[in-house]
C-alpha cells in the first residue's frame, strides 16, 4: 500500500471510530450525517475506486454503519 492509500485508510479508521463510538443511536446517526453533510460520500466513492483492500474495507464499514443506523432509526420515526 502506498503512503497516500495508508493515509486514506487511517483517516477512514478515525472517521469510523468517531462515528461508531457513541452508545446513543441518535448520536451515531447525527455524526454520520455531519460527515455526509461535509461531502464525505463523494470522497468515499472516489476512494472505493482505488481498489486497495484496507481503504475499501473502511469505506464499506462506514456505509454499513450508515445503513444500519438508518434501518434502526426508521421505526423510531414512524412507530406505527
Amino acid at each position: 500500500m502506498g503512503e497516500k492509500q495508508l493515509e486514506h485508510a487511517i483517516c477512514l479508521i478515525l472517521i469510523n471510530a468517531i462515528s461508531g463510538f457513541p452508545d446513543s443511536l441518535v448520536d451515531r446517526v447525527k455524526l454520520r450525517s455531519e460527515f455526509i453533510r461535509l461531502s464525505l460520500l463523494d470522497v468515499l466513492q472516489q476512494l472505493h475506486r482505488e481498489k486497495h483492500v484496507d481503504v475499501v474495507r473502511q469505506v464499506d464499514a462506514f456505509a454499513l454503519g450508515l445503513w444500519l443506523g438508518v434501518i434502526e432509526v426508521l421505526p423510531l420515526d414512524n412507530p406505527n
